[in-house]
Formats: structure tokens, sequence, C-alpha cells
């Protein structure tokens, strides 16, 4: 059956019950409110005519979408759109349509679905406006298709191809930027173990290539020394010196060639760091020419240093350049005729510095002129003459000035000679704040950082350790070359009581035992270091005022400055000279004598003495600032001093006799006495208020100890001020 109501046309939308009358004829009565309704059903015709589908609206986010406005995904009516493109953010929507017959629309159907969306057709439904909400990015079809109210569907269904862009980060240019840096990252992870892996090999070749070097500077040490100290001797004749002066000039040659070796390995590796400061290169130019000199006289070379200016003051790394000018000046000298002649013009422009060495030797072939500043390449030449040469010394220079901003350069024709040209920029703004420092030290001939490896050698006291003479001063010689102590106590057991040990730990031991007055430590060694042993030793109030010399076959400029920082005192590079170390020595034991006489003269004002190391200048300062606050008790003793400073009686006894060689007793007196003095000089108390006021109970005793102190008694002390 089919229903009708007023939109069939029917007037009446209520019936009464069985208000209905069928006659003969077949004409059906129906009366309700409002009246009688009357027809033929054979008279009723069926509605054959399937609805076409019209889009009347497009909406996103519930607005209507106006063809070519602005941002519209619509360039025309959405009835004749065939594919709308929409951006993410435009992935809620609704469309809105109708269903065409003529007759009665309103009783359409329609069923629908969005393909790639959804998989099932929706329920068949008279609903017009159909809506999706939040749909993910990617390309559907919307498909639709109208029934009338015979529910008799039409075959054509209306499609509308819908494409949801995806947001940016869904992109394939989102992708490509993730891929890149995905891959970015795994490369700079990649380049990162990369790099710490060959960091690890470079510390491990220098390590290698340090401790090829200490194993033979020790020997070269062992060689050097008693030669030195032969040549010293007033029983060798002239011909056996000049003997020995050739076997010490080809030690520091061969000491040279160790420490070039080493600038080498870590040129390539990148390790070479500057230590910038002003210097005079006249001066630095000079002096390496000294060195050659018997080379100079025995091949009858002129050698001539020009510049317009005598002093020229530059930035520069003074060891780096030892080895550039040591390098440039050998091969001019090496490669030099009999007879030759050897110049080195400096001239000073407005923004560098250039330096010209020039010779005319035997030149460099011009098709190998290319590979000179490649590591090991030697000339033909210079192969086949009678010097030797290891293939590195210019690549060396290269990377020197390089380091230095500068550059380096060369011109030469075979047979004729050569001139190598250095130039360097002035000022030190070229320089990172870091490479410019002020060495505290006296700058060494060669720099180059090594660490050492060596053979334990057991400990055992040895004769000359037992105390001769207690009168000298006690010297603790720390070394794990029996070798090395053997020799350094051949050399101070007339000045000094000697202690051994043959590591840190041991030195340890026998410091904390038997205090010595200086000690001379290698610094690599068992079990401890001398640098371990040093930073021990002066970061201990105990132990902290002890001089200490090291002594290693590092050279470099870094390794210096952090010794000096751990709180040694001088640093020897080895092969060492035996006087200069001899020297250093007695400096040290003379310096802390005058500290000792400086804080018992009796005309001097400031009993407070500034030490080198903090911890030793902190406790005296604190010493004396006790005693001045307890200034006129008389009941102030060495134990409150000590129960002040928060150490023991035997410590604080061993620290002051160190610093001031006097007992805490002696050393509270004098800093009362010496305040004493100030207080007469100042005539506002009598001489018993002096004692009374600077601790002294007895003023017989206080005249007593102030006369032994001045050698004069207070009054007269007084007298004599009046009269100065």
């Amino acid at each position: 059956f089919t229903n009708c109501d007023q939109s069939d046309g029917l007037e009446i939308k209520e019936f009464n019950y069985s208000a209905a009358l069928k006659r003969k004829n077949g004409e059906l009565y129906f009366g309700g409110k409002g009246g009688i309704v009357k027809f033929f059903p054979s008279q009723i015709k069926r509605i054959t005519i399937k609805p076409n589908i019209f889009f009347t609206d497009f909406k996103i986010s519930n607005k209507s979408v106006l063809f070519n406005s602005p941002k519209s995904p619509l360039n025309k009516h959405i009835n004749d759109t065939k594919e709308i493109e929409l951006e993410y953010s435009q992935n809620s929507f609704s469309l809105h349509l109708v269903g065409i017959n003529y007759t009665n629309s309103s009783k359409n159907s329609y069923t629908w679905k969005l393909e790639g969306f959804e998989n099932e057709w929706q329920p068949a439904s008279q609903i017009a406006n159909i809506s999706y909400t939040n749909i993910p990015h990617g390309t559907y079809t919307f498909k639709i298709k109208a029934s009338n109210i015979e529910n008799e569907w039409n075959s054509e269904i209306r499609t509308l191809k819908i494409i949801v862009r995806p947001p940016f980060w869904q992109t394939n240019l989102a992708y490509l930027i993730y891929f890149l840096i995905i891959t970015g990252i795994i490369y700079w992870i990649f380049q990162f173990s990369k790099i710490k892996l060959q960091d690890k090999h470079s510390t491990e070749k220098i390590q290698f290539f340090t401790n090829i070097a200490h194993d033979l500077k020790t020997p070269l040490t062992l060689i050097k020394s008693p030669l030195m100290s032969l040549d010293s001797k007033d029983y060798i004749n002239n011909l056996d010196k000049k003997l020995i002066q050739i076997a010490l000039n080809n030690v520091d040659k061969l000491s040279n060639h160790f420490s070039q070796l080493l600038d080498f390995q870590k040129g390539e590796l990148k390790k070479l760091q500057l230590q910038i400061d002003k210097h005079d290169i006249m001066q630095h130019l000079k002096k390496t020419v000294s060195y050659f000199e018997p080379l100079i006289e025995k091949k009858k070379l002129k050698i001539e240093i020009i510049s317009e200016e005598p002093e020229i003051v530059i930035w520069y790394d003074r060891n780096k350049f030892d080895k550039v000018f040591y390098n440039l000046l050998s091969n001019a000298i090496k490669y030099s005729k009999e007879n030759g002649k050897i110049e080195i013009q400096v001239r000073k422009k407005k923004n560098d510095l250039q330096i010209d060495f020039t010779d005319d030797g035997i030149g460099i072939p011009e098709k190998q002129q290319k590979d000179i500043f490649k590591r090991y390449y030697r000339a033909s030449n210079a192969i086949n003459s009678s010097e030797t040469g290891s293939g590195v010394g210019l690549l060396l220079v290269k990377q020197n000035i390089d380091l230095h901003k500068g550059k380096v350069s060369f011109t030469s024709k075979e047979n004729e000679g050569t001139c190598f040209s250095l130039k360097l920029l002035l000022g030190n703004k070229h320089f990172e704040a870091s490479e410019i420092v002020q060495s505290p030290y006296i700058e060494s001939k060669t720099s180059e950082k090594v660490f050492q490896q060596k053979v334990i050698v057991p400990y055992e006291e040895t004769e000359s350790q037992q105390f001769e003479n207690e009168e000298l001063p006690t010297m603790l010689i720390v070394d794990d070359s029996e070798e090395i102590l053997l020799f350094l106590t051949n050399e101070f057991r007339n000045d000094f009581n000697i202690l051994q040990a043959s590591n840190g730990k041991i030195a340890l031991e026998i410091v904390q035992e038997k205090e010595p007055d200086i000690i001379i430590s290698d610094v690599m060694m068992p079990e401890m270091d001398g640098t371990t042993l040093c930073a021990t030793l002066k970061e201990n109030v105990e132990t902290s005022h002890i001089p200490i010399i090291l002594l290693t076959a590092l050279a470099s400029s870094e390794t210096k400055i952090s010794s000096y920082d751990l709180g040694a005192d001088s640093y020897i590079e080895k092969p060492f000279d035996l006087r200069i170390l001899r020297s250093k020595v007695f400096n040290l034991i003379k310096s802390r004598k005058i500290l000792k006489d400086k804080f018992n003269k009796p005309d001097e004002k400031e009993p407070v003495v500034s030490y080198k190391n903090k911890l030793d200048n902190d406790f005296i300062q604190k010493a004396y600032a006790i005693v001045n606050k307890h200034m006129d008790n008389s009941e102030f003793s060495v134990e409150v001093l000590c129960h002040e400073l928060f150490m023991s009686r035997p410590v604080v006894y061993r620290k002051l006799k160190a610093l001031t060689n006097n007992s805490p007793q002696d050393f509270i007196k004098i800093i009362r006495l010496k305040k004493a003095a100030e207080f007469i000089k100042e005539e506002r108390f009598s001489i018993t208020d002096v004692a009374y006021n600077t601790g002294f109970s007895d003023p017989k005793y206080f005249s007593t100890s102030f006369k032994n102190f001045f050698g004069v008694s207070p009054s007269k002390y007084l007298k004599k001020d009046n009269t100065d």
C-alpha cells in the first residue's frame, strides 16, 4: 500500500474512527475533521519518475563556501564541480542536496558513502544534509543515489572526488626533511665516533712516540751529564775537551731530532697548541744563528742578518719558532757549498712581517718543488748529498707557520740556491684568547709534550740515606732509573744528606717520616708519577713548603705550565745540563733561607712574609693573626695557637721551623717583640706597660728578651729611635 499525506494533495490531516464508506462503483469516502475525502483508487497513478540529485551547497566548518572567494577550494558552483581539494584544516565539511523529480521531491530517499572512509552505504534516509568531521588526509570519492516515493532507485550514482591534503608534517617535503635530519644525525654520530676513534688512535700514537723518546732521552741524560762533568774538570786537556764537545753537540742534535719528530707527529694529529707571547724576533734569530757557529766556521760560510730595525717585537710562540728557524737555518747551512753565503732579511711592513732565508746552495729541482712540503719527502739532490735528513723538517715549518695564521713560500733554482719566505701578521688579534699567555718561566730550546714509561726499580735504603751531617740540608731524589739515582746522588752528596725513592708512592712515605728540604723528581714513574706526587705534596699544608724540581723528557709549553700550576718550583728537560740543575737547586735553597732571615730580622717591621705557595701564605698569615689577637694575653701558649690552627703541635712545629726557622714559642715571641718595638716608637706607653700589652707578665724577662733580639734594651731602643 501507499501512504499519502498533505504533500500528496490530501486536504484533511485527521480522520474519524470508522468514518469510511465504499460504494458499489468502487469510490471510497473518508470522513474527518474538516470534511470528507472521496476518490477512486483506480484513478491514482503511480509515480515512475526517478529523482536526479542536485548539490545545492558546500560548507566547511558549518560555513557556506562560495566559489572564487579567497582561499575557497571551489572555482565553480558545487553542482558543477567534479573534484575538490581541501587543506588539512578544512577536513570537516558538509554537502547539501536535493533530488529533483517534479512530483513530490520531499518524499525522496537517499543513501551514500564516502569511499575510502566508509565501506558500507548508509541506510536510506530523507536527510538531504550530509556532514563529515575530522577526515584524515587522503583521496576519497563521495557517492550518493536517490529513490522516489515508490522506493524506486535511480541507477545513476552521483559522485564527487574529495582530496584532503596532508598536514605539513606528513608531506613529502616534511619526510625529506626528516630523512635529511635522521641522515644528518646518523652522519654526525658516525663522524663523532670516527673522531673519537681517531683521537684514541692519536693519543696512542703520541704515547708510542713519547715512550720511545723517553726511553732514549733518559740514556742521553746519563751520557750528557757525565760528559759535562768531565768537560768542567781542569785536568782534561784541550784535545779531549774538543772530543767531549763533539759528543755533547751530537747529544743535543739527537735530542732536538726527537723533539722534532714528536712535533711532527702532533702536527699531523692536529694536537699542536700555541703559547703566544711578545718576543724580539731579531734577538731570537741571532741566538739561533749562534747555535750553528761551529758548523758555519767549518764550512767557511758567510751569514748575514739584514734589517732596518735592530729590534722587532711581535707576537708569536717562541718554542714553535725555535723549530722553524732551526730547520730553515739547518737546511741552508747543510746544503750550502763551502765559502757560500746565507742571508736572512727581515722586513717589517704595515700589517705583516716578512723573513727571507736565502742561500746559494744546491737548490731544489723544479719538478720536485711541488712535493717539498710533503712528509718524509726529500729532493733527489738532497738524498744524493752527504747530508742526512728525515724529510719532516719543512713540513713541521709549514705546520707551525699555519698555526700562526702565516704563510710560507719558496723560490729555488737547482745549483743556484733557495729562498724560503715567511709572512707573519702583526699584532695578536688573529690568535685565540686562550692561545695568548704570559710565560712564568724561561723558555727552552725545544718544546714538545712527552709522556714517559719506565721500569720499576725497587727502593732500598742506601748508605747515602744515613744522615752523615745534620748541618746539611736534606734532598730527596725520586726516579725509577737506578742510574739516574746513582748519578744525582754522587753529584749532590757533598752538599746534602740524600734520600732516594724509585716512585712517588715510596717518596710520600719518606716525606712523612723524614721531611726533606728539597725534592728532585722524575715525572713519569710506576705506581705514582711525579706530577701526582707534586700535587699531593703541594695540596697538603704539612708539606706544601717543600721545593720540588721536576725532571722529564717533556718539553712543551703546555706541560710546563701544567706543572707550574700544580705547584712545581722548577722544571728541567732531559737531557739536562747539570750546571743548570745545581744552580736551580741552590737558588731554591737560598730563596727559602732569605725568607726565613727576613722574618727574623730585628729591623723588619712587618713579620708576615709572602710565600709562593697559597697554603704556606695562608698558614703564616693565620698564625700571625692568632698571635696578634692574643697579643696582651700572657696566658696565650703554643697549645692555644695549635688549637686555633686546628693542627697538632708536631705539625705546627715542623711547619714554622720550615718557613721561619723558629719553634712555635720563638715565633710567638718574635711577633710580640716586634709589636713591642712599634709601641716603644709610638711613646704612648711606659716600658712596663709595653711589656704587659705584648703578653709579657714579667717586665724584667721582657727587657732581657728584647735586648737579645734587638741588641739593645727597650729604653736604649727608644733613645736610638729618637736620635735617628
